[in-house]
């Protein structure tokens, strides 16, 4: 199964993603299914997941008369990897959730200023 993003997005191969396909988009045979990304193309911004879609219902946006009284999009969501860590569904590759401001007032703190930084990560392994 090959999917086109709406968005740029920061999977990468061997992730897992759910798919989340409401009834309004048809191919509700693939809502809730579990996939492996096996490969990422940039330059169409999609994805092929381990899915054999052959024999699902056509994937079909909405009427714009059915969007009007309100859909839920269609959309994936990252649930784990393929090794056995959560490592790539953690990463968000596509924001900068914390920055450090140099200054002497700042976190970044000044030059020769010493900072000391603890990281943590969880526990938790993938399942599926």
């Amino acid at each position: 199964m090959v999917v086109t993003l709406a968005v740029t997005h920061g999977l990468s191969v061997g992730e897992k993603v759910r798919l989340k396909v409401s009834s309004d988009f048809g191919m509700v045979e693939a809502n809730d299914l579990i996939g492996e990304i096996t490969a990422v193309s940039t330059t169409n911004n999609t994805i092929t997941l381990d899915i054999d879609a052959s024999g699902f219902t056509a994937f079909a946006f909405p009427t714009s008369a059915v969007a009007a009284l309100g859909v839920t999009p269609a959309h994936i969501v990252p649930v784990g990897d393929a090794t056995t860590t959560l490592a790539g569904s953690m990463d968000n590759n596509a924001q900068i959730v914390m920055e450090l401001p140099a200054g002497a007032d700042s976190p970044g703190g000044s030059t020769n200023d010493v900072i000391y930084w603890r990281a943590l990560a969880s526990g938790y392994t993938a399942t599926s």
